[in-house]
This record gives structure tokens, sequence and C-alpha cells, in this order.
């Protein structure tokens, strides 16, 4: 019904997305399917090898791949692809070139200096329930006189995210519905808005990535890499693994085992210059990696300008 419906003339799936019956239908239809930002890890390779005389036929049926890195390629190539329809073109979720900077923004500056013009920020970036109590009671622990700003993942969660803060001690401001606060050193801001993390991002001197202590996963540390402030992130990072393996290998993150040691990180980034700027310079080589991922990877879809400006 949906191939009747909208009648693709190509399909693209993204990473490791492959679904048998919509491969079979395309492919007796003869539409083109292509694989984009594929990626395999070593658990996945090896239960696709365990049922490689099932996987095999799947993956035959797709055209192409583009792949983030060599070590995807060669774990799809052990699966019995042929090498010549896998390409590696970086990540597009990781391309330094695929969209707009982070930038500072006036409103956000105006906002900022109610707490005390010239204060260092931290920034708490999509965090999930539990963790802006943790980070909240990390950085009062730290005894920093930085300025904290929590951006939840989700706005919706901001009566309990204001809860948590508060019960860490602080004077909680919303975004949503902006008021100075009555007292600034003690006080901290909650940007429950969407859309506004990444400008967010390019005001603050130090990122602290959420998902990452209380949930599974966490969340992409490109934004913060790619306006040059340096990454401090809890344990559970998988969804972005081998990325953060190389910004570890490089010195360009920073990942922490447990929750106990964020309050001694947020006092050895804020004070350490050096460091940081370090860190970020070997942050933005790993990420140089991915550059024109976006454009790679259109180029080899083969959308001409006419498509590009209707789907762009």
């Amino acid at each position: 019904a949906v191939f009747r419906r909208f009648t693709p003339t190509q399909i693209v799936l993204i990473e490791a997305e492959a679904w048998p019956n919509l491969l079979n239908v395309a492919r007796r239809q003869k539409i083109p399917v292509s694989m984009v930002n594929a990626r395999l890890s070593r658990r996945s390779e090896a239960r696709f090898l365990k049922f490689k005389s099932l996987v095999k036929p799947i993956f035959a049926m797709i055209g192409q791949f583009a792949v983030q890195n060599e070590e995807d390629a060669a774990r799809f190539e052990n699966l019995g692809i042929p090498p010549e329809k896998i390409h590696v073109t970086g990540s597009i979720k990781f391309d330094p070139s695929g969209g707009d900077i982070p930038r500072k923004r006036d409103e956000f500056q105006a906002m900022l200096d109610d707490f005390g013009a010239g204060r260092k920020v931290v920034l708490a970036a999509s965090t999930h329930a539990g963790e802006e109590k943790l980070i909240g009671a990390a950085h009062r622990a730290s005894g920093s006189d930085a300025l904290l700003v929590v951006v939840p993942r989700h706005a919706e969660r901001r009566a309990e995210v204001v809860d948590d803060l508060a019960s860490a001690g602080f004077e909680v401001v919303l975004r949503s519905r902006y008021a100075k606060p009555n007292t600034p050193e003690n006080a901290c801001l909650v940007a429950d808005t969407t859309g506004e993390l990444r400008d967010w991002t390019a005001h603050a001197q130090l990122v602290i990535i959420g998902k990452s202590w209380l949930a599974y996963g966490g969340q992409n540390p490109a934004e913060a890499i790619i306006a040059g402030v340096p990454v401090l992130t809890g344990p559970h990072m998988e969804n972005f693994q081998p990325l953060v393996r190389k910004l570890q290998e490089s010195g360009g993150i920073r990942v922490l085992d447990s929750p106990d040691e964020l309050a001694g990180a947020i006092i050895e980034l804020l004070g350490n210059d050096e460091l940081t700027t370090s860190m970020c310079q070997s942050a933005r080589e790993v990420l140089a990696h991915h550059a024109h991922a976006i454009e790679k990877t259109i180029k080899l879809l083969h959308l001409n300008a006419s498509v590009r400006k209707v789907y762009v």
C-alpha cells in the first residue's frame, strides 16, 4: 500500500534498519535501495555472523552502503557484502559542515547577565529523569561559582526538573516564563524550550551530556565540539561509539565512570584553560574525519538539484 501511494524512485535506509519485506518488494519493483550513515557494532556483527546464511540475502537486496568509518566497512564486508558496494562517507550526524554552527544570541546573553555578568556557564544538555538532581548536586558540591544552565531533553518535564533542582538547593528560573532571579548567586536557569540547545551551547564553558548518567545511550556531543566547548559525559554513551572511543583516545572528551567523579571534574575543567583548549582541539580533529559526510552521501545517492530543492 505504501509503494502504491508514494511510488518511490529510490529508497534510503538509515544506519542499520533493513526490513526484509520492504527490500523484497523494492527488488521486485526494481526500486534501488541504499543504506546511509550505516554502522555496525562488534556486538551486532557477531550476532549477524551467527545467522549469516539468513542475513546475507537480505543485505544483498541493498545496492550500496554509505558507512561511517573503515571499521564499519570491514564489518559489513565480513557479512559477505561486496566491497564495491561499500563507501566510507563519515557520519551525517557528526558532520561539522552539515548545518548551522552554534551561535550566541543577544537574548540568551541578556538572561545570563541577570545571573551575574561574566560568570562561566556549565550547560547540562539533553538531560533525562533524575539527571538534573544528580548534576545539580555535583555542581553545588564542586563549589564553583559558574552558572548552571539545564536544557532537559523533554521540555514537558519542567515541573519535575524544577522540583529536583530546588531540592538540590537552587532557586530555579524557567526560560519559558522568565523572570530575573532573586538570588542570582544561588540560582540556575532551565531552558525548558525546544530547538534552542544548539545556541545555548555557544554560551557555555563546559557541556555535560545528558542520558549518559542514569539512562542508556547518551546524546550527540558533536554540537558542543563544533562550538569549541569541552565535553564531559557519564559512562553511558553507547549510541555514539566508536566516536566517543576515538575522542577518548585523543583526549578530546572526558568520560566519567561514576557520578561521584563529577564534582571534581567540573572543578578541574573550569579551572584549567590549557587542558580544555587541548581537549577542544583534539575533539575537532576527530570530528574532521566526518567533514562533508552529508555532501558525500547526497552525491552517492545521485540526487539532482531539482530533487534536493524539493526535499531539503
